[in-house]
Parts: C-alpha cells; structure tokens; sequence
C-alpha cells in the first residue's frame, strides 16, 4: 500500500510494541501502514465522522488488518491500556482543544505524536506544561511543509526560543528547516516593505521578527 510521505515520516515516529490509538484517523491508511510495518504493535482507529470510519472499516478489511475502529470525539475511545496517541491533520488549536478535555485520560499514556498544521509554537508549549517533553521533531516537505512532533511523559524546561523553532530543530537544522524559515522571513520582509511608515510599533516589531529569523538562519 503507498502511503504519502508525510504519513510515511510519522511512521518513524512510531516505536515497535506499541499500544496505539490514532485519533481523526480518517481513511486509517497510517494505521495500516503501521500495522504492517512496525512490530507487536495494537492500533484503535478513531474518528469523530461515520463517514470517513466507514471508509476506514473498509480499508481495514481490504488489508486484512486487526486494527479496533471507534466512533467518538478525540481521546474518549481512549483505552486503558493505550500508550500511544496520533493526531495528525488539524491544527494546533483543534489538537490542544482535544487534550484539554481528555487530559483527564492520560494516565497511561507514555506518549503523544502529532503534526499540527499551525500553531506550532503553542501546541509545544501546550504539551510541555501537560507534562510532556520534546523527544523528536521534524519538519518535512510533502507539497506543502509539515512539522512532526514527539513527546513523551516527562518535564524538561525549554526557553522561549526553543518552544518557537524547536529545541531538536535548531540542533540539527535540516534543508527542508533552512528552506521553510527563510520562505517566512522572505514573506515577513514583503510585509515590512508594505507597512505604512507612520505606524511605528508594527514597524519596529516586524524588524524585530526579521532579526531573529536571520539569526535563526545563521545559527547565531
């Protein structure tokens, strides 16, 4: 089964003899891809819609996978022994929101991957305070630039700058980190240039962000 390459990457992120549910699973193709790649691992495909489960059962059946469906919102068809969570494909805000009123159910869990489509800075943010740490991130291009992130259950502090761009992601700053960054700091001086002269705090603070991404760039 080919799978695109951005759920190809959150595979990796995967660890062999998980206990896994994939939240918003949608058509389940991570969930089979998983299944049939990574060792001793149980998978229960969630999603909130009738419609894309269906599809999902479907596929499922078609694979010959033993993978547990569940209709429900976010991590209630969370099981006790589930140590892993997926949400992949919603945005930042949506991801928080669905932590937030289940994270009453994350006793077991050892840890959380997601790839939120914005909001990055506060969905790190989010999860470091719930009491988890960054163990991996990543960020990919696959039509469009994805981030990939792994935390798992413990505390670690991190500075401001870090939760921003990522503490992994500015160790090793890969092509595909350089690229999205510089593309942000290319938009950001097209939006310096439009700025009315007269408006001085919105002047001062979008040079403000120029500096520090040029900086993030040269590795200052």
């Amino acid at each position: 089964m080919k799978i695109s390459k951005r759920l190809q990457e959150i595979s990796k992120f995967v660890d062999n003899n998980s206990n896994i549910i994939d939240v918003g699973c949608d058509h389940a193709l991570l969930d089979i891809y998983l299944f049939n790649n990574k060792e001793n691992v149980k998978i229960i495909a969630s999603d909130i819609k009738e419609g894309p489960l269906n599809q999902a059962k479907k596929n499922i059946a078609k694979y010959g996978c033993n993978i547990k469906t569940k209709l429900g919102f976010g991590i209630s068809t969370i099981e006790e022994e589930n140590d892993t969570i997926i949400i992949t494909g919603m945005g930042g805000d949506t991801i928080i929101d669905i932590l937030q009123e289940g994270k009453d159910k994350l006793t077991n869990v050892k840890r959380i991957i997601i790839s939120p489509q914005s909001e990055w800075k506060k969905v790190r943010k989010y999860l470091v305070e719930l009491g988890f740490y960054i163990k991996n991130e990543k960020i990919i291009k696959d039509n469009k630039y994805y981030l990939i992130l792994k935390f798992e259950k413990g505390i670690k502090k991190y500075t401001n700058r870090e939760l921003e761009f990522g503490p992994i992601l500015l160790k090793h700053k890969s092509s595909d980190f350089l690229n999205y960054y510089n593309n942000i700091l290319q938009d950001t001086l097209k939006v310096l240039k439009k700025i009315p002269i007269y408006k001085i705090k919105d002047q001062v603070t979008t040079r403000k962000r120029i500096c520090l991404l040029r900086k993030i760039l040269k590795n200052e």
